[in-house]
């Protein structure tokens, strides 16, 4: 496992991506305004390469689960990004056995992880006060330097 960058510096990825990994393990409305106060937003995996290059440095640096910035708060069942609204593509989400489950009704918020067994990662939802997961903020190319 490596130690994580400062969580207020950002980093270029392959193909232009700016994060900057948090290694605090906010909920999820903390982690959105986290995000916010540098300038970014909550990770939103919008292609399976990106994805799989985040979160597995993510992951490297012991910070899964993560949030993403994917819910269905909105509209139970049609997971969303929250920077756009627009649909987040199924196979994009990777929904672990016997996920989205909407426990109690409460659960509008997606979760990444790993799960141990070659797979990059797999998601979950939960409510927004259920847990502390870790943190990845991102912006657009060129928004931050």
């Amino acid at each position: 496992m490596t130690t994580p960058p400062d969580p207020n510096v950002w980093l270029t990825l392959e193909g232009g991506v700016q994060v900057a990994f948090n290694h605090e393990r906010p909920q999820f409305y903390e982690a959105v305004q986290r995000c916010l106060d540098i300038g970014g937003r909550v990770f939103e995996p919008r292609t399976v390469e990106r994805a799989e290059l985040v979160i597995g440095k993510a992951c490297d640096f012991g910070l899964c689960p993560i949030w993403i910035g994917i819910t269905d708060a909105f509209d139970e069942a049609r997971f969303t990004y929250l920077s756009d609204g627009g649909l987040a593509p199924y196979e994009l989400i990777k929904w672990g056995p016997g996920e989205p489950n909407n426990r109690e009704e409460n659960e509008h918020f997606v979760v990444v992880y790993s799960d141990g067994q070659g797979n990059i990662y797999r998601s979950t939802d939960f409510s927004a006060d259920s847990i502390a997961a870790g943190l990845v903020c991102e912006a657009d190319p060129g928004t931050i330097f």
